[in-house]
Parts: structure tokens; C-alpha cells; sequence
């Protein structure tokens, strides 16, 4: 780990922190690159000829005492340190052991963490010299290339001065470097009809998401403005062929809103036709945003699989979350969609949570029975989540805390119960929810034999399904194996 092939070299590393105890969680995790990094990283690459190392706490086995002790010995120029909400106060607190040890290495702080106003202090605290928000990779980049001749004031004054420049655009960004070996380590989790051993490749061809949903957050986004912008369709395909050359034969579009631009969409997949690649992908698009025309195109280019989120089969529900304007036909479009995708060919996943304001059992058995009408090849059922950014969490800021922040994620009980269920009944919710679509002898007989080669060629995600169920049917869903502090039922206020 960090050792470069020249030791004469100038070093750079990236630290992706994930220090979450991930055995806490009794869904499958599905680990994805950080793009902001990965960017980064090549850039620093190519502006400064400097070696560059990338360290995934989530995927690489390996504790901060670990890192501090190799960081020690390489003697990096520089350390980018990305966090999520969850994870920011101990990747703080990584931060400020290096400079307790080495105060000569320049730190940077970004990630999800430093767009969330509640913990900015964190990071503007001496443990960094700098911290970044956003899609920052430029700014990244350019504070790099300048740390040798400049101090931290001037490095500062001329991103201010960078910032108000044109924006770039995202085609002058260079590729992501992977090798086969670090690809293995992001397995792709979701069953997809293919017979062969799958190689993920992880592709972001826009950024932001211009949708109101008052649970959704830019601190568990993958891109951060509420304006859209894209990429070419021929810079994303070639960065597809680049990681086909690396033995790549699935895809996934990590956007936050695949389908914000049809015209966009539309072009990636004809020129992913007009190229005659064969390769096979998915994409997590707005359900409101698909019809089967869009879908016919997406299938024609390798489109194999759709994660839609469904959030609720209850109306009432669905107006709350403010997932659309449209909500008195939220319903219908959600049967269409998942109707046509089956018509074409493409699977389905479907995403719904519990838990949501107000919420009632009632509520909860109108998504079963919505999910077991979908009859989507897998579900997810995650729970309702007052994350940093969110309107829900400016409601519950002052019940929640701060110590909080590092006790929340969609896959755990929530801290702040803002349904009209207790969290006993909350959490049998959910169990309930898994069993009464996953434990039926249609589901259980058409998911084996349309998904048979796929687990017997990737025999590490049957495993992982495997254990699930078990989980499921022996334990409680996501028993606490930690103290957790939930607060009780709360009234939630329009």
C-alpha cells in the first residue's frame, strides 16, 4: 500500500474514509468508487507528474492506524481526505493525528461532509489546511500543483479567483485510472441476466439533479449542484472502451438523475450502437422520467437492468415526500414503467423506504402490496433518513445533535423516528416488508430460473443473498449491535 514504482517521485494520496463498522449492516453493501477522487487523482497525474495512490477504507481492508503509520514512512506532499456525514468526525480526527505527527503535510478535507453546514466546523479546524466542497476536482488539482511555491493564504486567494472563472467542461476531464485488480474489489451486487463473471466499471456522465425531494441531500449524492450538466456522449463512450480494454463487461451510471436530459441519454445509446459495442449496463433513472419508448432505446444499447426508486405505494406518502409534482399519478406511472421494462427486457429493482413522516402501518402494507404487484426482479426497503442538507433535518437538528451524525444511514434504524409507528413496530416493518414479497413461491421460482447462471458464475453475491435471508428469517432485521439511541415517535410538521 502507497508505494510508488519511483521513489524520487513527489507523492499524492487520496483517503476515501469509511470507518463504519459495515457488520452493523444486514443488507448487502454495494461499494462504489469515489469519482471525485478518482478525478482528482488523474488529474494530479497529469498536471503535476506526481505519484498518485488511492486508499478505500470501505474496500481495502485497512484501519486509520494503518494508514497514519504508512503515511509516516512515505512522506506524502499531500493528503486529500474525503468523508461522508457519517464518517466525518473520525476522519477529522485521522486528520489530525497526521498533523500531530507531521505538521508539514498538507491536508485537504472534502467530500459529502463538507457540503453539510452542520459540520463544516469540523473541518475548518486546523486539521486541514484547506477544505473543498463540491465536484472539486480541479480545485484539488490546482491547490496541489501550487503547494510548493505558495502559502496556504495565496493558495486560498487564487482558488477564490479560480471560482469565479468560466466553469470547465467535463470532457476536459481525463479518465479515471483503474486497474483490473482494483475494479474486483467494487463486486457489483445486484443480480443482472447475464452468464458470465462479472467486471464492473463505474461511469458518472452527468452531474446534479435539478429534483426537491425533501429526503434527498448533495451529503449522499455522488454530484452536488442542483443544475445539471453532461458530458458528450463520444467522451463517455470512449471512457466505456477504456475500461472494456481493462476486461470490464458491465456498466454502471452512477448519476444522480440518469435520465434528467432524454436527448442525453438518447445519444449515449446511439452512439454505443453506432460503435457496435457489446457491452451490457444500468442506470438508476426517475421513474417519471422513462416510457417505453426511452427504455426500447436504452435496451438496444446494452441496457440490462433499472434501479427505480418507487419510495411508497401510498399516495398521501408520496405528496409528503415531495417526490413529485404529479403525485395523484405517482402510482400509475410507477405500474407503467415497471410494465413496459419487463415488456422490453430490461430487469427491475425496486426501491421503496419505511419509516417515512406520518407513516402508519397502513401506509407500509400499500408499498407491500404495490411491491408484489410490481413483481420487480429484487427490492430494497431502506428507512427513512433526516440527513445533514435535508429539510426533514432541519426540523429534527436540535433532537438529533451532533454525536448523531456519525449513528445515521439508510441502513439502520434511524435515530429520529418521525413515522406514527413505535420503532419496534418500525423495524418488524421492514422485516415484514422483505419477507411478504422475497418469500413467495412465484418470486422465489421466477428469480431462480431467470438469475441461475448468473449466481453460479458470481457465486460471491448467491453468498451474499444467502445471508440476507438468513438474517431475515433467523434475527431481527438490523438488530442493533451497538448502543443506539432512538427517539421515539415525533409529530412531523408540514
Amino acid at each position: 500500500m502507497f508505494q510508488t514504482e519511483d521513489n524520487t517521485k513527489k507523492k499524492v494520496l487520496f483517503i476515501q474514509t469509511n470507518f463504519w463498522r459495515t457488520e452493523n449492516f444486514f443488507h448487502p453493501i454495494h461499494h462504489v468508487p469515489s469519482i471525485t477522487l478518482k478525478y482528482a487523482a488523474a488529474l494530479v497525474k497529469a498536471k503535476c507528474n506526481y505519484d498518485v495512490e488511492i486508499a478505500d477504507c470501505a474496500v481495502d481492508n485497512i484501519s486509520p492506524e494503518d494508514i497514519v503509520k504508512k503515511i509516516l514512512v512515505e512522506k506524502p506532499l499531500a493528503i486529500v481526505i474525503s468523508a461522508a456525514s457519517f464518517s466525518a468526525e473520525k476522519a477529522c480526527d485521522f486528520a489530525r493525528r497526521i498533523k500531530e505527527n507531521d505538521e508539514k503535510i498538507f491536508t485537504i478535507g472534502t467530500g459529502h461532509a463538507a457540503v453539510s453546514s452542520s459540520q463544516k466546523c469540523l473541518f475548518s479546524k486546523n486539521f486541514f489546511d484547506l477544505y473543498l466542497e463540491g465536484d472539486c476536482e480541479q480545485e484539488i488539482a490546482n491547490s496541489i500543483a501550487r503547494i510548493e511555491n505558495n502559502t496556504i493564504s495565496e493558495i486560498k486567494k487564487r482558488l477564490e479567483k479560480d471560482a469565479n472563472s468560466t466553469a470547465y467542461n467535463l470532457d476536459d476531464l481525463p479518465f479515471p485510472e483503474y486497474t483490473p485488480g482494483e475494479l474486483r474489489k467494487y463486486e457489483f451486487i445486484y443480480p443482472v441476466k447475464v452468464k458470465k463473471k462479472v467486471l464492473c466499471g463505474y461511469i458518472i456522465s452527468s452531474r446534479g439533479c435539478m429534483h426537491n425531494c425533501i429526503f434527498c441531500t448533495q451529503t449522499v449524492r455522488r454530484s452536488y449542484s442542483d443544475k445539471m450538466t453532461f458530458r458528450s456522449a463520444s467522451n463517455v463512450v470512449d471512457e466505456i472502451e477504456e475500461l472494456m480494454s481493462k476486461g470490464v463487461n458491465l456498466i454502471d451510471f452512477i448519476d444522480d438523475n440518469f435520465c434528467g436530459s432524454r436527448e442525453h441519454v438518447v445519444s449515449i445509446c446511439k452512439e454505443i450502437t453506432r460503435r457496435n459495442l457489446r457491452i451490457n449496463w444500468v442506470a438508476a433513472p426517475r421513474i417519471d422520467e422513462l416510457d417505453r419508448e426511452l427504455l426500447l432505446f436504452m435496451k438496444k444499447a446494452g441496457c440490462i437492468l433499472v434501479l427505480l426508486s418507487v419510495e411508497s405505494g401510498s399516495e398521501r406518502i408520496i405528496k409528503l415526500l415531495g417526490k413529485t409534482k404529479a403525485y395523484s399519478s405517482w402510482i400509475e406511472k410507477v405500474r407503467s414503467v415497471f410494465c413496459c421494462a419487463k415488456e422490453v427486457g430490461i430487469g427491475t429493482c425496486a426501491l421503496f423506504m419505511v419509516g417515512n413522516p406520518t407513516e402508519t402501518e397502513k401506509d407500509v402494507e400499500e408499498s407491500v402490496s404495490l411491491a408484489k404487484e410490481l413483481d420487480a426482479d429484487f427490492i430494497k426497503v431502506h428507512f427513512f433518513t433526516p440527513y445533514p442538507g435535508t429539510e426533514i433535518y432541519k426540523r429534527y437538528a436540535g433532537i438529533l445533535g451532533e454525536n448523531a451524525l456519525g449513528e445515521m444511514h439508510h441502513y439502520l434504524p434511524p435515530i429520529v423516528n418521525v413515522s406514527n409507528m413505535s420503532m419496534k413496530k418500525l423495524r418488524s416493518m421492514q422485516r415484514h416488508f422483505y419477507k411478504k414479497v422475497f418469500f413467495r413461491n412465484c418470486f422465489i421460482a421466477s428469480h431462480i430460473s431467470t438469475y441461475i447462471n448468473y449466481y453460479l458464475y458470481n457465486p460471491a453475491v448467491l453468498k451474499l443473498l444467502f445471508a440476507f435471508c438468513f438474517n431475515l428469517v433467523v434475527r431481527r432485521l438490523n438488530k442493533d449491535t451497538h448502543n443506539r439511541s432512538c427517539t421515539s415517535k415525533l409529530r412531523f410538521k408540514k
